[in-house]
């Protein structure tokens, strides 16, 4: 009954419309005089109120691109400015053991991230799946995650220092390439910044992963709720 209860309701708007037409059509012909409200477009199909809005998908952007707002520059900025600089809190942590060159290179890499940050936001506020309900609020929970985790500080070490110990192996790997060995490759200006870099990505990598679980369950459970 659920697969043909859309059939139904599509059935049923049809015939209020012809009722409707057939309405005003009498209504002219025997009076010749129309109402303002049926005047304005008299051929307009009913909107989908109530009940009938309840099986709208939640997926779709064709609501939400009525009511979508892009935020300016200087918000956007502002925003991505402040998420990477609370969310390095716990590799900075890490980064004061070390020396002054390398304390520079991770701050050139978070000034680095944030403005990739702000340029893809920015860049792509007009597209259709950044009017997506369920895309946008995806991203504020998975970002607002990683700022709680940041203030729990235990864990977001936690979290910062496996993804760093992975990034320092990588870099040391990258730059032995360009004549940088051992502690060199993290503790010089140009190692620090692509270990930071390295360590950028590798977080956005597991940020993604939770992303894309937390899609999978919202999907799933909208497909549980409409059997």
């Amino acid at each position: 009954m659920q697969e043909i209860s859309p059939r139904l309701d599509s059935r049923r708007l049809n015939v209020e419309w012809l009722e409707r037409v057939v309405r005003i059509e009498s209504m002219k012909n025997e009076s010749g005089i129309v109402s303002d409200s049926e005047a304005i477009n008299p051929y307009q199909a009913p909107l989908t109120t109530g009940d009938d809005a309840v099986g709208q998908d939640p997926f779709s952007t064709a609501q939400a691109s009525q009511q979508y707002a892009p935020a300016s520059l200087p918000r956007t900025a502002t925003r991505w400015f402040l998420i990477c600089g609370i969310s390095c809190l716990p590799s900075f942590f890490w980064g004061l053991m070390g020396l002054d060159a390398a304390l520079l290179g991770m701050i050139t890499g978070v000034l680095l991230f944030a403005i990739g940050y702000t340029a893809l936001d920015y860049g792509t506020r007009f597209r259709e799946f950044r009017k997506n309900p369920t895309i946008s609020s995806t991203l504020k929970v998975v970002y607002g995650t990683r700022i709680i985790i940041t203030i729990l500080v235990p864990v977001a070490a936690y979290l910062d220092l496996v993804c760093g110990m992975g990034a320092v192996v990588l870099s040391q790997a990258f730059l032995g390439e360009f004549g940088y060995s051992g502690d060199l490759a993290v503790q010089t200006y140009i190692g620090a910044t692509v270990t930071t870099l390295i360590q950028g990505f590798i977080l956005n990598f597991v940020l993604l992963i939770y992303a894309s679980l937390i899609l999978l369950v919202r999907f799933l459970f909208r497909v549980m709720t409409r059997v």
